[in-house]
């Protein structure tokens, strides 16, 4: 019966040894997978966070790349200012007063007659196309001048020096040159 007693003891040992070693490796398993969740869990917030911060680059490297934009443009406009000749720009609008001195001044030295200038029409402001700008203000007036002079050589060069001299740009839409009267071989 010792016998019978000891192998029962020796199971109920091994019995209680397989029921320790389960429970061991059932405990270890479960840290094994708490540990596996608890490290994909990480690499999901860490991943998270790395899409945000990819995401904030992009959206910095974009806004970079944009005021890289403006600023070149902005150089370029300080450029194009620099190379404007002061005559031409004007921050507070032509003065009518101003413009018929001017005249007067130059028809002097070319000596032409009778100038007259005529504003036909209110000035306008240009809106759309190219003239769509948020800090230069771009305005159209139409103005006819009449004049008399000796030669039509005179009266270019009296033309190209006013031009050369009128604040902003003028454009010339409509140039007439005629003759006042027919010369003989007598005159």
């Amino acid at each position: 019966m010792k016998n019978g007693l000891s192998h029962h003891k020796n199971r109920s040992a091994n019995k209680n040894q397989i029921i320790r070693n389960y429970a061991i490796t059932s405990l270890l398993v479960a840290a094994l997978i708490a540990a596996i969740f608890l490290s994909n869990y990480e690499k999901g917030i860490a991943d998270q966070k790395i899409l945000t911060i990819d995401s904030e680059i992009s959206r910095i490297n974009e806004e970079y790349n944009e005021l890289q934009s403006k600023s070149a443009d902005i150089k370029k406009y300080v450029s194009m200012w620099e190379n404007i000749g002061s005559n031409k720009k004007v921050v507070s609008g032509i003065r009518l007063d101003d413009i018929n001195t001017l005249v007067g001044r130059t028809a002097e030295r070319y000596f032409v007659s009778d100038p007259q200038v005529n504003v036909s029409s209110i000035p306008q402001v240009v809106q759309g196309g190219i003239f769509n700008c948020k800090t230069v203000t771009v305005i159209f007036t139409k103005v006819s001048l009449t004049f008399s002079a000796v030669t039509d050589i005179k009266a270019l060069m009296f033309i190209d020096d006013l031009f050369s001299r009128i604040p902003g740009y003028g454009i010339i839409t409509n140039l007439e040159i005629s003759k006042a009267k027919d010369y003989t071989t007598d005159d």
